[in-house]
């Protein structure tokens, strides 16, 4: 089984609802169970963090709020003691979490994001750093794409952005002594 966590922070942006609007519906039918969890008095990742402990299932995919599926069985993604990203409007991304999948459990045992970072920069590499240290697997599953229409648009448009990227990016060289 399934759960969609999808963290949603409208930050007055334009548009926003609609794009939650878009993304579930374009999912229904590809889950077990979705959770939503309202974010604009948190980071993303901290609102990752609550929808991923609300789960009861054994696989959570995660979803930007204005990602939409594409094509292929997300059940592909559903990999035991690995993290799984799809393909991204039809490209790999590499791990850019955008959208993911893992196990409930290595996320459990990861901690969740670090809460430190604001917002959405670096915290992702962070978590990907830390499962990579505990000797788990990461990997792109090629059969599934998601289509990301607003790729990159969404955290620029928030007033401040490039102070906590700047912030983010240093806290994370010095936790870890390289960037990603």
């Amino acid at each position: 089984m399934i759960t969609l966590v999808i963290p949603y922070y409208d930050k007055n942006l334009p548009h926003k609802a609609e794009y939650l609007k878009r993304c579930v519906n374009s999912f229904i039918g590809h889950f077990d169970n979705l959770i939503v969890v309202h974010g604009n008095d948190i980071s993303q990742y901290e609102a990752i963090n609550k929808g991923i402990a609300m789960s009861d299932t054994d696989y959570v995919i995660v979803s930007n709020d204005d990602c939409e599926y594409g094509s292929g069985n997300l059940h592909d993604l559903c990999i035991p003691d690995t993290l799984t990203v799809p393909h991204i409007n039809d490209a790999d991304r590499g791990l850019a979490m955008h959208i993911f999948a893992l196990p409930k459990k290595i996320w459990e045992e990861l901690g969740g994001f670090d809460g430190s970072y604001k917002h959405g920069y670096f915290d992702d590499n962070d978590a990907i750093f830390k499962l990579l240290d505990k000797g788990y697997k990461t990997k792109v599953i090629n059969t599934v794409n998601i289509e990301h229409p607003h790729f990159g648009t969404t955290l620029e448009a928030i007033e401040g952005s490039r102070s906590f990227f700047l912030e983010n990016q240093d806290k994370f060289l010095k936790k870890w002594g390289r960037l990603p």
